[in-house]
């Protein structure tokens, strides 16, 4: 073969290759992919937040807190911020230039009163710090330093912060930070969802039968209300108190989204309970905050002592058809928290001793549902069970939380003693494991009024009853409490908080879920429930083996290298060596 017809030939192949180059560009430029490699698909973005990214319409900007020289004890946060910056990545990738960014160092200021007046700042945004402990100086002693593992989200005018990540103890934990690593999309994308919302959805506080004031459902309203437009409602036997006034059957339509009820004490009529139904069959949401027992707190405090009676809210009837059924009884767990008893005798300066108060129950969730998957421990104060029943409808049950594997229940009436506190728990009488304490109900619900009215009201058209309800949902508490927040000298203490402790328990997070999923699309509940698998290193065996390691990693892959490139020249030099000889 002559060399004009190897350079016309290698000529075509150069020519050949710059078009295949040209056209993919051209191709690329009309086609988007991209390529998630990872087993668990960990970088791929679920279709709800590549249409938000999408349909940006003006900047998102994150100034995320998480930048710093890591030292030894918090090198797992360098993992969670190079994680974030990743996700940020992602959103860029469908977003373009309406995801902007930058990492901050809120520790870099070498100025002391500048650089605590960026930590107040960020506290008083709702950034939360931790304090790790860290490597130990020369004299014993401990190095710590804060950490702010958040970010602020800014839309327009508007800014909302993002707690990345939090532990009250002084040791960043490597599951809790792949926790955190899983909740990445979900937190970024609820920030920008809420800095969007044009028209929030609303949610009402029923009042009128005993139910919690505003004062004590504070702090949960608080919280509600950067999702939900929040209002107390009472009810009073009139009809359009839960629906928009209406010229026409067919125009009826519930005026809230969803209602709570945060622990009626007192009966709720009929006239109540039958709004209620038909709020629930045009597709209303409702999450019930029930009380098991009438308790009187101020016996239990001036006497040591009083009665748990069964509750007279009357709503039995309406949850039996629902598919539930609040029992009149106590649970009582070994895993508890603590009662503060004043121990001094009378007219002596209080001697505050905290002792186990099985009747507050703590309970860790160990389901996988989106609502309480991935919390904290809750606190639950004289809670009862909740039971799940067959009905007609065929509704689809979730048993949400459990009680723990050291647990029992008394029915009502129960005698509750201070000196419960005092005596040595058995645990053989705590025989009971995972009693149910939370339901969530689903799907079209039976009217508990269907062949129980006069015709005159059935077909009434200004009424509008109906005997079946449209897809729709509710979640059942064994414990009215739960949502209550104190007040300690005039200021209002968060939800969850416990004085004794200095802990706020999860359970503000958790009515949280519980209505972002009744009111919410399910593809935001759905980015909480991704598990992504956690691959840590043994750092005992890599400590011992660090040389070793160091040796494989780095001269294995160059040996490898030399050890092909030796076979190539040898197999270059046979091949056209012979070719040189025969000429």
């Amino acid at each position: 073969m002559s060399k004009s017809t190897n350079k016309r030939r290698d000529l075509l192949r150069l020519l050949a290759g710059v078009i295949i180059v040209i056209m993919l560009n051209v191709l690329s430029s009309f086609l988007f992919t991209r390529f998630d490699l990872t087993a668990e698909k960990r970088y791929t973005l679920s279709e709800g937040t590549r249409r938000m990214l999408e349909d940006l319409d003006d900047v998102v900007y994150f100034k995320v807190y998480l930048d710093a020289d890591f030292p030894q004890g918090a090198g797992d946060l360098k993992h969670l911020r190079d994680e974030v910056r990743i996700m940020l990545d992602e959103f860029r990738a469908y977003a373009g230039d309406n995801v902007q960014y930058e990492f901050i160092d809120p520790s870099d200021n070498k100025d002391r009163k500048q650089r605590e007046a960026l930590y107040n700042q960020l506290e008083k945004k709702g950034l939360r710090f931790i304090n790790p402990r860290l490597t130990a100086d020369e004299g014993g002693g401990v190095t710590r330093q804060k950490f702010f593992p958040g970010a602020l989200a800014i839309y327009r005018t508007q800014e909302t912060p993002i707690q990345l990540y939090f532990t009250p103890t002084d040791q960043v934990i490597p599951t809790d930070v792949n926790k955190a690593v899983e909740k990445l999309e979900y937190e970024l994308t609820n920030a920008i969802r809420k800095l969007q919302m044009n028209r929030k959805q609303k949610v009402a506080f029923i009042q009128g039968h005993g139910e919690l004031d505003s004062l004590y459902t504070a702090d949960f309203a608080k919280a509600l209300r950067e999702y939900y437009t929040v209002s107390y409602q009472q009810i009073g036997g009139q009809l359009n108190a839960l629906r928009d006034t209406i010229q026409k059957a067919d125009q009826i339509r519930n005026k809230y989204d969803a209602i709570i009820f945060a622990r009626p004490l007192e009966r709720i009529d009929e006239k109540d309970k039958f709004i209620i139904d038909q709020f629930i069959m045009y597709g209303g949401k409702v999450l019930w905050l029930l009380e098991p027992m009438e308790i009187n707190y101020d016996s239990l405090a001036q006497r040591g002592s009083t009665m748990g009676l069964n509750d007279s809210t009357d709503v039995d009837d309406l949850l039996f058809r629902y598919g539930a059924r609040v029992n009149n009884d106590l649970v009582l767990d070994m895993q508890c928290q603590y009662i503060p008893i004043n121990m001094a005798p009378p007219g002596a300066q209080p001697q505050i001793e905290p002792r186990n108060w099985v009747y507050w129950p703590l309970v860790q969730p160990t389901d996988k549902h989106p609502i309480v998957k991935g919390l904290d421990l809750l606190k639950f104060n004289y809670a009862g069970t909740v039971d799940t029943l067959e009905t007609k409808a065929g509704i689809r049950k979730t048993i949400l939380l459990r009680s723990s594997k050291y647990s029992r229940i008394v029915k009502s009436p129960a005698r509750i003693d201070l000196r419960t506190a005092f005596m040595q728990v058995n645990e053989r009488m705590f025989d009971k494991s995972g009693l149910p304490m939370a339901v969530l109900l689903e799907g079209n619900f039976e009217s508990a009024f269907k062949n129980r009215i006069p015709p005159k009201i059935a077909s009434s058209r200004e009424i509008g009853f109906k005997e079946k309800s449209k897809e729709t949902a509710m979640i059942i508490f064994g414990d009215g409490e739960i949502v209550a927040n104190n007040y300690r000298n005039g200021i209002m203490e968060s939800m969850g908080y416990d004085r004794l402790s200095e802990y706020t328990f999860a359970n503000k997070e958790l009515l949280l879920n519980c209505m972002n999923y009744l009111c919410d699309d399910e593809g935001m509940m759905s980015l909480r429930s991704r598990e992504l698998s956690m691959r840590l290193l043994d750092k005992k065996k890599v400590a011992a083996s660090r040389l070793n390691l160091q040796l494989f990693n780095n001269l294995l892959p160059v040996g490898i290298i030399i050890f092909f490139g030796i076979i190539a020249f040898y197999v270059r030099r046979r091949k056209y060596g012979r070719k040189t000889t025969a000429a």
